[in-house]
């Protein structure tokens, strides 16, 4: 045996090894701590966003003519909004009226209309107050934590919702449970006596789902003088 050319045939696939793992090697020490391959995100497909208010179909948001404005809950959660008029209160087209501090009686105005001409919508059910004088909705009491969707459809409505959806339509999906039961809870408390309580049951079995929210927020106190 020639041990001059197995030393040489050795050396030759050494330097050949080389040439093919060291850029890979190189490729891998260059990525960031925890990152992982992942596939060419240019054949990503991107759902369109979906509205259900405008036509009572769900229908993609770019083939609606009429002026749509949808808010979910992560954008709550990231806006640390607590009640559904500081939500609206940055919707265009809406002007929000209000009597006095937290909790108290508040009223939408769309586009110059009424209150009583928006119609409001709580998972599809119309909850117009017959005790107001108007019978607009209060609100005053309605706050962000069980609040999954809310759709803000801007222009009169008469043709599917009737007469008092002349301004426009508000509507309004709470969340609903899945998987098994999970507990959530939250405290969160600032300064003048400001703090705000969540606490949250939901689940679901076979056909039934549940969810069930606690949600309170104490209104901050008079700054003392």
């Amino acid at each position: 045996m020639n041990f001059s050319n197995c030393r040489s045939a050795a050396r030759a696939l050494a330097r050949l090894s080389l040439t093919i793992l060291l850029p890979l090697l190189l490729s891998l020490s260059c990525a960031p701590a925890g990152a992982q391959i992942t596939a060419n995100p240019a054949n990503a497909t991107t759902l369109p966003d979906i509205v259900v208010t405008a036509t009572g179909n769900a229908t993609p948001a770019a083939e609606i003519g009429s002026s749509v404005t949808v808010v979910t809950a992560d954008q709550i959660v990231a806006q640390q909004r607590n009640t559904v008029n500081d939500v609206l209160n940055n919707v265009p087209g809406l002007n929000i009226v209000q009597s006095g501090g937290p909790g108290s009686q508040t009223s939408v105005f769309m586009r110059g209309t009424n209150s009583n001409h928006v119609k409001v919508l709580i998972d599809g059910i119309d909850v117009s107050d017959p005790s107001n004088p108007n019978g607009s909705f209060d609100f005053g009491q309605l706050l962000t934590g069980d609040v999954a969707r809310i759709e803000v459809l801007r222009g009169p409505q008469s043709g599917l919702y009737g007469s008092d959806a002349i301004g426009g339509v508000i509507s309004i999906t709470t969340k609903a449970g899945s998987g098994p039961p999970k507990v959530t809870g939250s405290i969160e408390g600032g300064s003048f006596g400001t703090n705000h309580e969540k606490l949250g049951l939901s689940g679901s079995t076979g056909i039934f789902s549940y969810s069930l929210n606690i949600d309170q927020s104490t209104p901050r106190s008079c700054r003392p003088i």
